[in-house]
């Protein structure tokens, strides 16, 4: 029987761990001041890669030696000119943060990850074009799925993916740069969000809804790499300035206020809340439907003159919380539909990944890591073997 006087502890030692709790989570989360000069070069960027990310992207504006990748999707609303569909030309680009270390790369003549001699050929294998994945994340390009492909397959790769290519991107990059090869295959790696929240997206822009309505549309970007560049880099420091303005108001604020904020667990309630809503949003049923502005775009990549005789192939690629969610298989089946209705190959990484009974944790950095919705080293080589035997296939 637990005694009057042992309430009391309890109570005490619950208050104490309470109030612990809040105070670790604010000295997890607090700006730690790291000085510019350590962020300057190369080495010391990778040195100091767990510094807060506006630092480190204030230290590429300020070095010629290096540049962020700018995902095309931030263009959306915007009223432009001209929409880049890539980065910063011939410039060493930061592509991720994995759990071990800074990744880059050096961009190729027009601004993708790909080593410039790749342009001087005439037939090309493979064109790999994708979103966060297919353009490298989060690997060295040696050991990317561009890379693996090209290496099973002793033949040359061309990659146009980058980050958060929706179907309407992936269609302008295609007819903006793949036209001067003869290509074997296109390998279009898709997924949920890519046929609903980056598709939807990219239908508000007016210059990507061209690319759609427009059989012939260009903006003939490979003319215009020098306009592109001058962008991306105006773009990015306006980006980072603002980035700067709310973290450094914001760091004010919680500072001022922090007295308060820690005798009411403000820190703590707001992880737990933080907990809650992804576990929430990770079970919300989703309407199963892809929009018909997506068969739309792939029979525009079919109508694109030199790709009348390549061979397409509709790549489905989980994420990582795809591997316990049904609602993938869903879109799945209807995936397969409109590719076998476009006379497209269609390839369920997921269903292949079961049927070799391989756990799929094995291809994503580790499950405790921030990171672990990325894949790793073994997850780029395996999808690359994968695609290959269903190629030869």
């Amino acid at each position: 029987m637990i005694k009057k006087f042992d309430y009391k502890i309890i109570f005490i030692l619950v208050i104490f761990f309470l109030y612990l709790g809040e105070y670790l989570l604010y000295k997890k989360y607090i700006y730690k001041e790291i000085d510019n000069s350590k962020l300057s070069s190369i080495e010391n960027i990778i040195k100091y890669h767990n510094a807060p990310e506006y630092l480190l992207l204030n230290a590429f504006i300020k070095s010629d030696e290096l540049t962020p990748i700018q995902r095309p999707y931030k263009h959306f609303k915007k009223n432009l000119e001209i929409y880049p569909l890539a980065g910063v030309s011939n410039k060493k680009t930061i592509l991720c943060r994995n759990a071990h270390k800074t990744i880059f790369y050096e961009s190729d003549k027009y601004g993708f990850n790909n080593p410039n001699f790749v342009w001087d050929n005439q037939e090309i294998k493979n064109v790999v074009i994708g979103s966060n994945f297919a353009h490298g994340a989060c690997v060295e390009r040696k050991n990317n799925i561009t890379s693996k492909l090209s290496l099973l397959q002793n033949s040359i790769h061309l990659n146009l993916s980058y980050g958060k290519y929706g179907p309407l991107i992936k269609l302008a990059a295609l007819r903006e740069y793949s036209g001067q090869f003869k290509i074997e295959n296109i390998l279009w790696f898709t997924s949920i969000d890519s046929l609903t929240t980056d598709l939807n997206g990219e239908l508000k822009s007016v210059i990507l809804n061209k690319y759609l309505n427009e059989a012939k549309f260009s903006q003939n970007l490979k003319e215009k790499q020098k306009e592109i560049d001058n962008f991306v880099a105006k773009s990015i420091e306006k980006e980072t300035e603002d980035h700067m303005a709310r973290y450094i108001e914001n760091l004010k604020e919680q500072n001022l206020n922090y007295r308060n904020r820690f005798l009411k667990l403000h820190t703590l309630r707001r992880y737990i809340l933080d907990l809650n809503f992804l576990n929430k949003d990770n079970n919300k049923t989703r309407e199963i439907v892809i929009n018909k502005n997506f068969t739309k775009t792939l029979k525009q990549v079919t109508n694109l003159p030199w790709l009348k005789e390549s061979n397409i192939y509709i790549i489905f690629k989980p994420t990582y919380e795809d591997f316990e969610n049904e609602t993938y298989n869903d879109y799945s089946v209807l995936l397969k539909k409109i590719s076998k209705k476009n006379n497209f190959n269609f390839i369920d990484l997921k269903k292949k990944i079961e049927e070799k009974e391989i756990n799929y944790l094995k291809l994503f950095n580790p499950p405790e890591s921030i990171y672990k919705s990325i894949h790793n080293e073994i997850g780029h080589k395996v999808i690359a073997e994968i695609i290959n035997e269903n190629i030869l296939n």
